[in-house]
């Protein structure tokens, strides 16, 4: 992982909607730790919380709810759409005529509720190029829905019941204080979400939390006075995560190897492979 983007030298969290680890994870935990660790009673993905308080093994944490990511491009940028000047290179391969591209999401292991595998067509994305570029943004939209989706079934669900949604309600700190009783006000939080979109992408990692704000500070203008290509979805996304912020939910983005998201990486080639030529 990238320091500059994801260590903090205090707890970890989510800031300028980076995700950030402790000196400790980040130094001591391996990549395939951090990245495969899912509830045994909803099947989830969660971000690991720290464990150097207490307990030397990182366990699943529902306070943060974790999507993998990702876009595939068939023919990538057939239409010659260009970044810097260059034409991006296609992740899928392929030789003559149109692009074809799709996206992966996934925030669970098995259930086909929790993933999802899209083709775009013009429905998705109207008159655009199809890039890897763009399928990497679409990517971490349909993530964000995802996770939202997924978070009001089970608030409607916790509401039927008349319970408390799966793994809310109690601190976030070690496993072993996890022991709680009902009526301690202590151990309630502040109800806030935490919500990680990991990808491999960079360009959407540093595009959103890096490349964005410097643009909109030259009147949307790229260093070399040029419109930042794909402003449309960087928009679109940026749209998405203030309205997720005014609902009290926090996104952190993590800009993982390609090897680690192999489940969103599949998705999104088989959706590929299903788009319309």
């Amino acid at each position: 992982m990238d320091p500059s983007l994801h260590l903090l030298t205090d707890e970890p969290g989510i800031s300028n909607r980076l995700l950030k680890f402790c000196e400790h994870m980040f130094y001591t935990k391996t990549l395939s730790e951090l990245t495969t660790k899912a509830c045994k009673t909803c099947d989830r993905f969660y971000g690991p919380c720290c464990g150097h308080y207490e307990q030397s093994d990182l366990y699943p944490c529902h306070h943060f709810k974790l999507v993998f990511t990702d876009g595939a491009c068939l023919n990538n940028g057939a239409a010659g759409t260009q970044r810097g000047g260059v034409t991006e290179v296609g992740r899928l391969g392929g030789g003559g005529g149109s692009s074809r591209a799709g996206i992966g999401a996934a925030a669970g292991q098995m259930k086909a509720e929790q993933q999802r595998s899209k083709p775009i067509d013009d429905t998705m994305d109207p008159g655009m190029p199809r890039t890897n570029q763009r399928a990497e943004l679409l990517g971490a939209l349909e993530g964000l829905d995802l996770l939202l989706t997924l978070w009001k079934e089970m608030l409607e669900e916790a509401q039927k019941g008349k319970k408390r949604v799966h793994g809310e309600g109690k601190k976030h700190r070690s496993k072993s204080r996890t022991a709680y009783y009902e009526d301690d006000d202590e151990d309630e939080d502040d109800g806030s979400q935490k919500w990680i979109v990991a990808t491999d992408s960079e360009y959407v990692v540093k595009g959103i939390t890096q490349w964005y704000p410097a643009w909109k500070a030259r009147d949307w203008r790229t260093a070399n006075g040029k419109t930042p290509v794909n402003l449309d979805l960087f928009h679109r996304l940026n749209n998405r995560l203030s309205a997720l912020e005014a609902m009290n939910v926090e996104v952190g983005f993590w800009k993982i190897p390609r090897e680690y998201n192999k489940l969103a990486d599949k998705l999104a080639g088989e959706a590929a492979l299903r788009a319309p030529a």
